[in-house]
């Protein structure tokens, strides 16, 4: 595929963690430890443009999302952060705001509260 010269890709990774520990899913059975998060921002900053990052263990389990993950990343580094996974309330996504995320991703608490999007925006 051919892209002009003046077309950049924007990086964005995406870090799933689990508690304070950055994971990798193994054939969606489980899931492998690879570092803290504290750890993240070592390489982070240098290659990408966005932070994308999601605990899926918290919707699966009905918890709060990982506000401590979130604070620690945003402490880190200066990239903007999409934050997501156990958001189901307005004052969650204010938190979230609160904490440094640029952006938040709800996706399954839309089921559940419908009207979530409304008071979002």
């Amino acid at each position: 595929m051919f892209y002009p010269s003046s077309f950049h890709f924007r990086r964005v990774i995406k870090i799933e963690v689990k508690n304070m520990m950055v994971v990798k899913g193994i054939q969606f059975d489980g899931v492998k430890k690879i570092m803290p998060i504290s750890e993240v921002s070592n390489f982070v900053d240098e290659h990408f443009h966005e932070v994308f990052l999601v605990d899926n263990t918290r919707t699966l389990f009905g918890l709060a999302p990982n506000f401590s993950a979130l604070e620690a990343l945003a402490q880190s580094t200066s990239l903007p952060i999409l934050f997501g996974g156990g958001i189901s309330s307005l004052e969650h996504v204010m938190s979230a705001f609160e904490l440094g995320a640029s952006r938040v991703y709800i996706n399954s608490a839309l089921d559940s509260h419908p009207t979530l999007l409304e008071q979002v925006s």
